[in-house]
């Protein structure tokens, strides 16, 4: 189950853009019934940034204790019965987290290797880090592009306090269009598909910018419709622009 499934429409499921609200309700207990169950997607960098003695990810009106992250093991040490991997964000390792996994030696991997992390935060003796019940090692980089983009869109829906005001009445404010990946996205060419070819092929089309066409082509979409609605999802999100027309794309650096 995808992580944003865990709760329903009436607790405020689903996605919305990223603008300006109305002051959102203070604390709730719905608010934290949701964080409690949910493990929201965050970056090392967010979570080396944010650490505290409450062993809380706090986003708006969400205290989340179980985290969802993914990182490139530093170091590797076993101590009090726990093996621990120091993780690098990969796009700034200097901004590392700890993560203790019980299961010693079960767990273990070497130096470089990109995990993802689902666990609880935990003060560990002196250091803020994860205690996980799920590690594994990450292959598809394409995986990771998309938990890059899911951990973006969670700060966005979360910071907003979005489930708060469609729980108050106050949904009307909500200026914008869903900023969730479209409904009839497909795993086999989606928001992370479109990304990674554009990576790929950045030298080739330069300022001009790659044509619809030839991302459709590229990433084996079917409909033209759907990869243009996954297409304005990244423009929302603000990870592609149009270059010389409406049917020309690039990445923003």
């Amino acid at each position: 189950m995808a992580w944003n499934e865990s709760f329903s429409v009436a607790e405020g499921g689903g996605w919305a853009g990223d603008a300006s609200f109305a002051t959102a309700p203070p604390k709730e207990a719905q608010s934290i019934k949701v964080a409690e169950r949910l493990p929201v997607p965050v970056t090392i960098s967010a979570l080396h940034d944010s650490a505290n003695a409450e062993e809380k990810y706090e986003l708006g009106d969400f205290p989340f204790s179980t985290v969802l992250t993914m990182g490139i093991v530093k170091s590797v040490s076993e101590q009090e019965n726990t093996t621990n991997h120091v993780l690098g964000d990969p796009e700034d390792m200097d901004k590392e987290f700890e993560v203790a996994d019980a299961d010693t030696g079960l767990n273990t991997f070497v130096e470089g290797t990109k995990l993802m992390v689902v666990g609880k935060l935990r003060s560990l003796s002196d250091r803020h880090g994860i205690m996980s019940y799920g590690i594994r090692e990450v292959i598809d980089e394409k995986e990771y592009m998309a938990f890059r983009l899911e951990a973006k869109i969670a700060k966005h829906y979360f910071e907003k306090n979005v489930p708060s005001i469609l729980r108050s009445g106050m949904g009307e404010v909500i200026v914008g269009c869903a900023a969730g990946a479209p409904a009839d996205s497909t795993a086999a060419a989606g928001p992370a598909e479109i990304i990674d070819v554009l990576h790929r092929e950045r030298d080739n089309y330069e300022a001009t910018g790659m044509s619809e066409s030839d991302i459709k082509r590229a990433i084996g979409a079917t409909s033209m419709e759907s990869l243009q609605k996954d297409l304005q999802f990244l423009i929302n999100e603000g990870h592609i622009y149009n270059t010389t027309d409406d049917e020309h794309y690039a990445l923003i650096d």
